[in-house]
């Protein structure tokens, strides 16, 4: 049914009565800006617009997370889509050896470093359960008192640009730079999150680029290892990265002759009709929006 003018007047006259609708609607915050807002339980976003073929029609409204017009459907579809706890590996002793930086020939370090169990939940870590090889940047001579030592790999500060909160050691190509948790017993563990080193953005090339990781001395990651982000070089945002463990594992035929296809150059031998295209890959993509379509606020 189309709606008169008259008609939604008086629809909305009704909802700001009942107090679901802002009487001002037309308001400017105090910068100037026109008002907007989104509310739960109110509707407020109910208004009059004009459709394309010149009909009046309600305009839209931006409903919150979870509503729907029927009651009890949320929580049957969570029922529905709720999927069975995949089983995890079980480990008393984990161990990740970086194998290359994003660059630096010399230092190689990480801003923090976290455990998930099997509820995808930061597994706790103390000083005692965790060493390093070589340990930090005091085994170097002339380092001695530099604070970039291994407990700020645990200090769940990780989300930073300050080398206070970072870990860092000698890298050496081609030699093995190892950290070891000792969990006393058996735990299961569903991934490691990263937070590579970021204290600027030339000094990502520090980050760790290539590493392994092991379980009681068998591998969870490929042996040639598993690229790890490379740091922003800010702290705009939580630039974690999350690994599924073990790694190996989870990826369908399909998806492997995808990934097969996409990071193939074409061959220059080959000829046909078209050239299959190399697609952007990375970790970190940036949108820049540079208009909008008409609104100046």
């Amino acid at each position: 049914k189309r709606f008169s003018a008259k008609e939604i007047a008086g629809i909305q006259k009704t909802l700001q009565e009942a107090k679901l609708m802002d009487e001002d609607n037309s308001g400017l915050d105090a910068d100037g800006r026109p008002r907007t807002s989104a509310k739960v339980g109110a509707i407020n976003s109910i208004s009059s617009t004009v459709s394309p073929d010149g009909g009046n029609t309600f305009g839209t409204a931006a409903k919150a997370p979870g509503f729907n017009s029927k009651p009890g459907m949320s929580s049957v579809l969570e029922e529905v889509s709720e999927e069975p706890r995949p089983k995890c590996l079980k480990a008393k002793h984990l161990r990740i050896n970086i194998l290359k930086t994003w660059g630096d020939p010399f230092y190689v370090g990480l801003t923090g470093l976290e455990l998930v169990d099997a509820n995808n939940q930061p597994i706790h870590i103390s000083m005692d359960q965790v060493d390093a090889d070589p340990r930090d940047m005091n085994v170097m001579p002339g380092c001695e008192g530099d604070f970039r030592t291994l407990d700020k790999l645990i200090n769940n500060v990780n989300q930073s640009t300050s080398d206070s909160n970072m870990w860092l050691i000698p890298y050496t190509n081609g030699s093995s730079h190892v950290i070891d948790i000792n969990f006393g017993r058996e735990t299961e563990i569903r991934g490691v999150r990263f937070w590579n080193y970021n204290k600027s953005e030339d000094d990502t090339e520090r980050g760790a680029q290539l590493a392994t990781i092991s379980f009681d001395g068998r591998f969870v990651t490929p042996k040639q290892g598993i690229v790890i982000r490379k740091a922003p070089g800010h702290a705009k945002f939580d630039f974690g990265h999350y690994i599924r463990l073990p790694f190996i594992e989870g990826w369908s035929e399909t998806e492997l002759k995808n990934l097969k296809r996409i990071t193939t150059a074409p061959s220059s031998v080959m000829r046909q009709e078209f050239e299959t295209p190399l697609l952007p890959t990375g970790f970190t993509f940036r949108f820049t929006l540079l208009s909008t379509w008409g609104d100046h606020f």
